[in-house]
């Protein structure tokens, strides 16, 4: 096979890593879902709150913590990003079209897929691409990774609250407690891993770049295990009625959707200068997926099949950014000389 066609089939396969997992997961539980079931002899009931833990824990470890009081004057654009990505961006999906269903009515998604599109949407921004892809595209790198760290901070505590308002559920708890249930359980050992970053940072910073390398790793593979055990439950629950008509409409739908959220931070960004517009349409369009892949596996008994929509999401965004950020790097090049009249 020509090296060409095996390297960019490599690319591709990195690209998508997150997408191969998924698939991989899914068809292994498939084979024996009771191994991963609640009840069945995994463990199910004990070992996805650890892992959720550790999630959580190695975000903490790889939090660009630095980044947080670098970039702070920015308060301005901070809260624009942050408004755009968890409150503005889902508000207005569940206004114009999770309400009324009517994307059910007509076809295109699955209940559960429905309740997956909405539960994406719901969550904070990716913690590093992001940031990759601002860089790409000429945009302001500095404040793409202060908000990259803001929004999964806020995330676990935010993204639970407002997908609980706009996807209902039922539950003995107030709002209220049921954010400082999750609290305890989402921000805590994030606290715990950002706390553990610090002390590296301020007694052994040599040592840092091998610590996040190895959290990457155990991320990766704790990811892994929560996808394994959540699909284990889900076929074990109830059969799986996922076609490949109800599988294409979906990934065109998210497509859609990502899409007019690119738009739309574009336009709601318009008092900053280009280099902060490009950024802000990168981190408050883009959803993170292992942070969102935990948060349902707490909010929801049954998280299974809303996972499918958020992996999508992720995937589809991985590839839009990379195929736009040319034109915008290209599109700063030809403005140089613009400058906004306030940086704010």
């Amino acid at each position: 096979m020509d090296a060409g066609v095996v390297e960019r089939l490599r690319g591709f396969v990195h690209q998508q890593h997150a997408l191969m997992i998924v698939l991989v997961t899914s068809f292994l539980a498939l084979l024996n879902p009771e191994l991963g079931a609640k009840g069945g002899p995994l463990m199910y009931e004990v070992m996805i709150p650890l892992c959720i833990k550790c999630i959580f824990f190695t975000i903490g470890l790889v939090l660009p913590a630095e980044q947080l009081v670098n970039g702070t004057m920015a308060v301005r654009f901070h809260l624009m990003c942050q408004s755009y990505s968890l409150l503005v961006l889902p508000f207005a999906y569940y206004v114009l079209v999770y309400h009324w269903k009517w994307e059910q009515s007509l076809g295109i998604l699955t209940t559960d897929f429905s309740k997956g599109v909405m539960a994406a949407l719901c969550m904070p921004t990716t913690a590093f691409t992001c940031v990759m892809f601002t860089k790409q595209a000429g945009g302001d790198e500095s404040v793409a990774v202060c908000n990259a760290a803001i929004g999964n901070l806020l995330g676990p505590l935010v993204s639970p609250v407002v997908a609980h308002l706009f996807l209902g559920g039922h539950t003995s708890l107030s709002i209220g407690q049921e954010a400082w249930k999750l609290g305890k359980q989402l921000v805590l050992p994030l606290l715990v891993g950002l706390s553990l970053q610090l002390i590296v940072l301020r007694f052994k910073q040599e040592l840092m770049p091998a610590v996040v390398e190895k959290s990457r790793q155990l991320f990766d593979v704790i990811l892994v295990l929560v996808l394994y055990y959540i699909f284990c439950e889900g076929f074990n629950a109830e059969p799986s009625n996922l076609t490949l008509v109800a599988m294409s409409s979906m990934i065109v739908w998210v497509t859609l959707v990502h899409l007019a959220a690119f738009v739309g931070a574009w336009y709601y960004s318009w008092p900053f200068s280009l280099r902060r517009r490009i950024a802000l349409m990168f981190v408050a369009s883009q959803k993170t997926e292992g942070m969102a892949i935990a948060i349902l596996a707490i909010i929801s008994d049954h998280s299974g099949p809303l996972i499918m929509p958020v992996v999508v999401y992720h995937s589809v965004q991985m590839a839009f950014a990379a195929a736009v950020c040319p034109n915008f790097r290209a599109y700063v090049a030809e403005q140089e000389g613009y400058r906004p009249v306030q940086e704010v």
